[in-house]
């Protein structure tokens, strides 16, 4: 009868989960780990039928474990949440012992309990056979504090495969850029689905977690893994005492280091560049937070609630100028206030009802509320205080500001049926509307009257030559949702020579993308004074104009969902006490919804098939050495910019002229009067038959006027295949006696294939885009056809990193890290490294034109990508001292020195600024990255017992204010080389475009005509110059109140 009235328990429990979340996490990361413990005897036999008991040494980890011993005397438990346990055994005509164990999600622990007479104890050290390599753990409630910012990313930078890097836009991860990595909060992903970037509102505070780790390959199919890595976030969980925790940091501006320079370039030419340093912001940061957690059913039922916002408030002064140039003259100087407060809410209850069973559920609330905009720092040297809607300067970019709602829901369930079976089950649901730096923008059309006319020229034109009202791109939605199922059945302690832990799974994914943005209503209107229409395109100017202008409308209206589904099976079978493979295989399909005018993109089953495998070795069964290698197949799955974007969802230009009858004023030209009827016409058609405005002319997205042009291809290549990769890892571990660990890991990473918006370019001239696989495909057969190369993507990263370390005990802990590596290729990733680090996944300007990929010289473009750094040193430690058995003193630091990344000379063809000149890193490498963080505390305790504790801490980054240059701007020269001015500069037979790339490829190459006007012209006046720094030290006081 109980069991009975379990099986209808459990079954109410998983399906109130489900229906309340919708999902389950189906890209979820580990949140948990798994022990095996083994009780035997004094002379080394084991003990059957004894009892094993995880009890919680640490206030973050919620319920208790139970178990017993099998006829191995080996007691396994899975899913285990993450923390520090007390592990007790006790058997029948024995003295119960205990020993201690640190779960860290997705590893696998051995602990071993000596029972008898004199009962003995031997910590775990490593799993005697696991090639599921743990994460690297950048954060944990049981480790020593290192100096941080209030909330996590700060600390990832400790991993040994992880850097902050602009040129990735974000995290790189194994030379990796930011939308190649995947973030799990609690097992459920929350990466933008559309960008790929780290938002903000994801960025938790440490006073909520429980443990952050970076995963840099995903051993288990259980996963899908990513194009870079993965990190994975678990929040703290409730406890069977009562605890809580008050706190506030903040952050003073004063003390923040001083202002980078910025590299000014007030012209092209040779001496017109400075480095401009802006006045320094006023920053301060206030940082409160406050959590308690207790039972609400001793030992059954717990909970955590907390709140911890982050507020910032900046000042930033503005002198406006009265030219860009030196020598120059402050006409007025203003001051902007900005406030951002991330707020971060978490409520998490765990449940235990019966021995076997847990279950757990949380809610976070984190939305960013953003009060007025700031300007650039630079501002005042190139324009005028912003005004619109009758407003100015700090009035009117006090009405800016924006909102970015966000919400995560998920739970997870876990029963062990019996010794040997056990059902888990995750589900999620997370929203974002992501409408920061949104408000206060006007509804109204947008003017801009073009330096290259002269509206002084024109009497009554109202306008100079750079003259624009305020912004228009309105932003009425930018929100999506993610919900997620997952259901697993697992089969442990299976015994078939040796003992076997099979997992079988199936994930859900749902994604909802909603998305109003643009100004297909009102328009952009840019007016050329006295340039007539066939400057742009083939019209026949009219006698006595004055000019000719184009109205742009731009937006995306999309609402769409899409969804993934993957089986997979997984077998960790240990054969022996020396022995352990991991066997998996993971089946996915990935449906990707249409777009504007895009179709819809399927993967199939077969499309994405992943196969894991693993091999770990402990030769001398001690448990304290480990040897392992692993292979895996990984596909990402496909960001949503691609497709929302290639269409440019609504798209076009519509030219008119500017006509003496109409008028001069720019004022004159409406989004109404061009357009007449026309307003939701989105085609080509060049002139137009019958118009009703103004407008002669419209240029949708595709159109051409080169001779024969093919029609449009599809956007979406019909033969497209995800993108995917495949890893090697190999590697070994040894731990000391003391708990001192060394260690050495090799890594290979290379990019099999790549989805990316590419140019097909006919025997005729004619190019057109569409969403395709670079060096495949019809795409190719298209360009080879006229004589031209398609270059395949590359990106291959080898890595050996080597470190010794020591987890926090006896007061003291410390890791020391050197990484050899090496990333070469011609493809970046997901972002633009060659850009800045420019976040477009699969819409990069890499592939846009045949030139992509070669150089100057008509060489394969293959050599040391942005992100390379071959030499990285990280070292943290921190020690405590204790003042008799009531106060503690600690002082940490982190410090790290790495080569610098590579340089390459581009220049600019047919618009494509990122065409390589000579070869990749010509340029030598940026200077050395070295920095140094620093924190010291200091704890009381209140009271004649250690419950109640009072601590003081100051935390700085960038102690010494180093101001280490990140990237220079190697554009060599400001001109847009085309078949003119090549031919003007020596090449004879550059006749048109599709004969610059016969040059480029059969003729020899353009390098010489490049230098040919370089030597007469010269090189840009900022060529080679360092243009983004260091980010400066800032300080960070605090105090905490726990008990």
């Amino acid at each position: 009868m109980m069991r009975d009235y379990r099986v209808v328990a459990v079954t109410i429990l998983i399906a109130i989960t489900c229906a309340s979340f919708s999902v389950i996490a189906a890209h979820g990361q580990a949140t948990t780990g798994r022990v095996a413990v083994n009780v035997m005897d004094l002379q080394g036999a084991p003990i059957p039928g004894a009892t094993v008991r995880l009890l919680p040494e640490a206030k973050s980890v919620p319920l208790s474990v139970y178990g017993d011993t099998d006829s191995k005397g080996i007691a396994e438990f899975t899913d285990v949440p993450v923390g520090l346990y007390r592990v007790e055994a006790d058997a029948n005509g024995f003295q119960p012992w205990w020993t201690t164990v640190l779960v860290v999600s997705g590893s696998m622990k051995d602990a071993f309990v000596f029972l008898g007479p004199d009962a003995a104890t031997i910590d775990y050290n490593v799993s005697p056979g696991d090639s599921t390599k743990p994460a690297s753990t950048v954060w944990s409630t049981q480790g020593g504090r290192l100096p941080s910012s209030p909330s996590y990313r700060s600390l990832l930078d400790t991993a040994p495969s992880t850097r902050d890097e602009i040129l990735a836009g974000g995290i790189s991860i194994d030379g990796s850029t930011q939308p190649d990595n995947t973030i799990y909060i609690d097992g459920h992903e929350v990466t933008n689905p559309v960008t790929g970037e780290f938002n903000v509102n994801y960025d938790l505070p440490l006073s909520l977690l429980q443990e952050v780790s970076v995963v840099s390959r995903e051993p288990a199919a259980r996963f899908p893994g990513s194009l870079g890595g993965s990190i994975n976030v678990i929040t703290r969980g409730g406890t069977s005492d009562w605890h809580a925790d008050l706190g506030l940091s903040f952050s003073p501006g004063s003390l923040s280091g001083d202002a980078r320079p910025i590299l000014n370039a007030f012209g092209t030419s040779p001496g017109q560049v400075e480095y401009f340093t802006p006045n320094k912001d006023e920053t301060n940061g206030y940082f409160p937070h406050g959590f308690v957690s207790g039972p609400l059913i001793k030992e059954k039922l717990v909970f955590l609630a907390s709140y911890s916002p982050l507020i910032q408030k900046t000042t930033r002064t503005i002198d406006y100028y009265d030219t860009p140039f030196q020598n120059r003259n402050v006409l007025e100087t203003i001051e902007y206030d900005q406030t951002v407060k991330r707020e971060f809410a978490l409520a998490r209850v765990d449940a235990s009802p019966f021995r076997g069973f847990r279950a757990d559920v949380r809610f976070l609330w984190n939305p960013v509320v953003q009060d007025g905009g700031l300007p650039f720092p630079e501002s005042g040297l190139f324009s005028v205080p912003p005004s619109g809607n009758g407003l100015s300067g700090a009035e009117f970019l006090a009405t800016r500001g924006g909102r970015s709602n966000s919400s995560l829901i998920a739970g997870n369930v876990f029963w062990s049926v019996n010794d040997n079976f056990f059902l888990s089950g995750r589900a999620g649901r997370s929203f974002l509307n992501d409408k920061l730096d949104s408000y206060g923008i006007g509804g109204e059309t947008r003017y801009l009257c073009s330096t290259a006319g002269q509206p002084q020229n024109v009497p009554g034109s109202n306008c100079f030559p750079g003259f624009a009202t305020g912004p228009n791109a309105t932003e009425r939605a930018d929100a999506s949702s993610r919900t997620s199922f997952a259901a697993e059945a697992g089969i442990a302690g299976l015994r078939g020579l040796g003992r076997h832990l099979i997992r079988f799974g199936y994930n859900y994914d749902r994604l909802e993308r909603q998305a109003e943005d643009g100004y297909i209503d009102t328009g952009f209107i840019v007016l050329y004074y006295n340039l007539p229409i066939s400057t742009f395109v083939p019209i026949t100017p009219t006698d006595g104009n004055l000019g000719s202008g184009l109205i742009q409308r731009f937006g995306n209206r999309s609402d769409v969902n899409g969804n993934e589904h993957a089986l997979y099976v997984q077998d960790s079978w240990q054969i022996s006490d020396r022995v352990t493979l991991d066997l998996g295989l993971r089946f996915g399909s990935e449906n990707v919804p249409a777009f504007a005018d895009t179709e819809a993109i399927e993967f199939g089953w077969d499309e994405k098939i992943s196969p894991r495998i693993g091999i770990a070795l402990d030769p001398f069964a001690d448990g304290k050495t480990r040897i392992y290698a692993a292979f895996g197949r990984y596909f990402d799955s496909l960001r949503y910019y691609a497709p929302e974007n290639i269409g440019f969802g609504m798209f076009a230009r519509d030219y008119f002229e500017i006509l003496p009858s109409r008028g001069a004023a720019y004022t004159d030209y409406t989004y109404s009067n061009i357009l007449g009827s026309s307003t939701d016409d989105f085609t080509s058609e060049c002139p137009i038959s019958n118009p009703t405005g103004y407008s002669v002319c419209r240029l949708g997205l595709f159109f051409g006027f080169q001779p024969n042009p093919f029609p449009p291809p599809p956007l979406i290549d019909t033969d497209l295949r995800p993108t995917r990769h495949d890893v090697f890892e190999t590697g070994a571990e040894h731990v000391f006696d003391g708990g001192f660990a060394v260690r050495a890991r090799y890594v290979r990473k290379d990019i099999e294939n790549v989805i990316e918006d590419l140019t097909w370019f006919n025997n005729q001239g004619s190019t057109a885009f569409s969403i395709s696989n670079p060096g495949k495909g019809i795409p190719c057969e298209v360009t080879i056809s006229a004589g031209l190369q398609c270059p395949k993507p590359k990106r291959t990263y080898n890595g050996l990193e080597v470190g010794i370390g020591r987890s926090y005990a006896n007061g003291y802990f410390f890791d020391i890290s050197y990484t050899l590596s090496s990333l070469r290729g011609n493809y970046s990733g997901l972002a633009g490294s060659d850009e800045q680090g420019r976040i477009a996944p699969n819409v990069t300007r890499i592939f846009d034109l045949p030139s992509s990929g070669y150089t100057a010289d008509g060489d394969v473009d293959d050599g040391p990508l942005p992100l390379d750094r071959p030499h990285v040193l990280k070292a943290f430690g921190g020690y405590t001292f204790y003042f008799g058995r009531t106060n503690q003193l600690q002082l940490s630091g982190f410090t790290t020195a790495q080569s610098g990344t590579p340089l390459t000379t581009f220049y600019t063809l047919y618009g494509l600024e990122t065409s390589v000149l000579y070869e990749r890193g010509d340029l030598g490498r940026t200077e050395a990255f070295t920095e140094t963080d620093f924190r010291i505390s200091y704890s009381i305790r209140l009271g004649s017992i250690d419950r109640y504790r009072l601590e003081f801490s100051t935390e700085i980054l960038n102690v010494f204010d180093e101001e280490n240059e990140l990237a220079r701007q190697t554009s060599i020269s400001a001109a847009s080389f085309n078949s003119s001015l090549l031919m003007s500069n020596g090449c004879a037979t550059c006749l048109d475009q599709g004969q610059v790339y016969i040059n480029l490829f059969n003729g020899g190459g353009l390098r010489q005509y490049v230098e040919n006007y370089i030597g007469s012209q010269g090189v840009r006046g900022d060529f080679n110059l360092s243009n983004r720094f260091q980010a400066p030290r800032s300080v960070r006081f605090g105090f905490r109140f726990s008990f």
